[in-house]
């Protein structure tokens, strides 16, 4: 056309774009619906939003990992803003599921903390020889069997009833000390 500096036009208008080999973004990228994002030479790795869910989808033969440093990752509800799952990292190192913002359950270094009730549908509950089912806050009540033997421990902390009927209280056990308690 009529541009007189058509040359440095061109120039300078090929200079901002992104070039093949990488560069820096300064805008958002928009993908259509059902447009995926494809990562890798075969496709091994895709992002994706169908104009109802949203998909990350790991299609290769290894394994997908979201790697941090030292930090945490948290997975939120955007509507209520609740952490439903929280993976943290450095030196308190653990995992937490919630419900509704209040934390259920949360890894330790010596195994697992349960808030609230645990209910088992059909399933059991196993433990391995030496295992102990503790009660009270002092565990001073426990049930356990080490390979050979079983054992009902009350650790002195009163007496030991096994009722029959928990309504009428008839005491179908009783053990006696020798000391007349």
């Amino acid at each position: 056309g009529d541009d007189a500096n058509f040359s440095t036009t061109i120039t300078n208008s090929i200079a901002t774009k992104l070039p093949l080999a990488g560069g820096t973004m300064t805008g958002n990228i928009l993908f259509g619906d059902n447009v995926k994002s494809i990562y890798g030479t075969g496709s091994d790795l895709s992002i994706q939003h169908d104009g109802s869910n949203s998909y990350i989808s790991e299609n290769g033969t290894g394994d997908l990992f979201i790697d941090t440093n030292n930090a945490s990752i948290y997975l939120r509800d955007t509507n209520s803003g609740n952490v439903m799952l929280a993976a943290k990292g450095g030196s308190s190192e653990k995992i937490e599921l919630m419900h509704s913002g209040s934390k259920k359950f949360e890894t330790t270094s010596t195994g697992a903390t349960i808030t609230g009730n645990l209910v088992m549908g059909g399933g059991q509950v196993k433990f391995a020889d030496g295992g102990h089912v503790m009660l009270g806050d002092s565990n001073d009540f426990r049930l356990y069997h080490d390979g050979n033997n079983s054992y009902i421990a009350n650790d002195n902390t009163g007496d030991l009833y096994i009722q029959q009927n928990l309504a009428d209280k008839d005491i179908v056990f009783q053990c006696d000390d020798g000391s007349g308690g």
